[in-house]
C-alpha cells in the first residue's frame, strides 16, 4: 500500500464505494495513522458490514467516525458501535422522483 501526498499532522478523509469486510478500510486507516495523521474518517455509499466486520470495525483505533448511508439495512450490532454512522438517501430518492 502507497500513501501518495502528506497526512502527517492534518485530518484524513477515506472515500470509497462499499465496505464490506472493512478489512482494506481499516489497514489503511492504520497505514495513514502511521504516517502522521492526527485523525482518519472514512465515507462509503455501500456499508455492507459482511463477514468479520464487526470485529474489524470494533478493533479499527484509527478510525474515529465512519459515514455510510442506509441504501442497505444495518446490522443489528451496528447500534453498539458509535463509529458508524448511516445517513439518509431519502432526499435525493425523493428528487429524483420528482424529477422523474
Amino acid at each position: 500500500m502507497n500513501l501518495v501526498g502528506e497526512v502527517k499532522d492534518k485530518n484524513a478523509i477515506i472515500i470509497d464505494d462499499i465496505i464490506d469486510s472493512g478489512g482494506t478500510l481499516c489497514h489503511a486507516a492504520q497505514n495513514i495513522v502511521n504516517f502522521g495523521a492526527k485523525n482518519v474518517v472514512a465515507f462509503a455509499t455501500h456499508g455492507l458490514f459482511n463477514g468479520a466486520a464487526q470485529k474489524n470495525m470494533e478493533n479499527a483505533k484509527a478510525l474515529k467516525k465512519i459515514i455510510v448511508t442506509n441504501s442497505v439495512p444495518p446490522k443489528p450490532w451496528e447500534k453498539d458501535n458509535e463509529k458508524i454512522i448511516r445517513l439518509s438517501i431519502a432526499p435525493i430518492l425523493s428528487e429524483v422522483i420528482r424529477r422523474i
